[in-house]
């Protein structure tokens, strides 16, 4: 996967839980700002990777305790799942913020 796809997702990623469109969105106008296009298919191809790496976690959230509850990556829930970076995922961005 492209770095900069990475640095996108990772960055919108870092500071809350966030739902798919508030995810593409963010990590859509970072992309801009890299000098590309960031489509749905390569969001969603991207998000797989990162959860199977290890970098980003899925979760359900819930008003009822547990508030979040870790679940697999599934494309076909995408728009039910919230995304959050885990402590992996915060140093790879730290690293590449020290490495550009």
């Amino acid at each position: 996967m492209d770095t900069r796809i990475q640095y996108s997702i990772l960055g919108a990623l870092s500071d809350d839980y966030e739902d798919f469109e508030t995810t593409f969105a963010e990590a859509g106008a970072s992309a801009l700002t890299y000098g590309f296009s960031l489509s749905r298919q390569e969001m969603h191809e991207a998000l797989a990777e990162l959860t199977k790496s290890g970098l980003v976690q899925a979760y359900l959230l819930s008003p009822y305790p547990p508030h979040a509850q870790e679940v697999d990556f599934d494309l076909n829930r995408i728009h039910e799942l919230w995304f959050y970076v885990t402590p992996e995922g915060k140093r790879f961005v730290e690293n590449m913020d020290q490495h550009p």
